[in-house]
């Protein structure tokens, strides 16, 4: 058994749809630059917190000054999935610096005395372990 349809029960028309749409396209444009942006944060937080642990990890298996026991290093320290992080030998002292490995997240933070800070600049040198 059918009915049949009234006078007001047609359907939404092609107006209609088109405007729900756009709407959504709108709200899309906005949301998507957010969640990027926010996705960026926390890729630089997870290598932040890295550096951390590796410099106390390099305290603790360093014997003196240039002096690194590099099995110790890698026994104490687990990084964050595709974080990657560089101990360099900085004179008497040591640095670390790390990046992670995903697209478009070119940003290389690095930890020494003068504390934690993005560029390579600070922490210039060849690497004396790559974690």
């Amino acid at each position: 058994m059918s009915r049949a349809p009234a006078v007001g029960d047609r359907g939404f028309t092609l107006v209609e749809v088109v405007v729900v749409v756009v709407v959504l396209g709108v709200l899309a444009a906005i949301a998507v630059p957010v969640l990027l942006a926010r996705r960026a944060d926390a890729y630089a937080a997870t290598v932040q917190a890295d550096l951390r642990s590796v410099a106390v990890a390099v305290e603790a298996a360093s014997s003196g000054p240039g002096v690194l026991d590099v099995a110790r290093l890698e026994d104490q320290v687990v990084l964050s999935p595709r974080n990657v992080v560089e101990v360099v030998a900085d004179g008497e002292r040591w640095c670390v610096r790390g990046w992670h490995g995903a697209a478009g997240s070119a940003t290389r933070w690095v930890l020494d005395r003068d504390g934690l800070g993005s560029g390579d600049a600070r922490c210039a040198g060849p690497a004396v372990v790559t974690l």
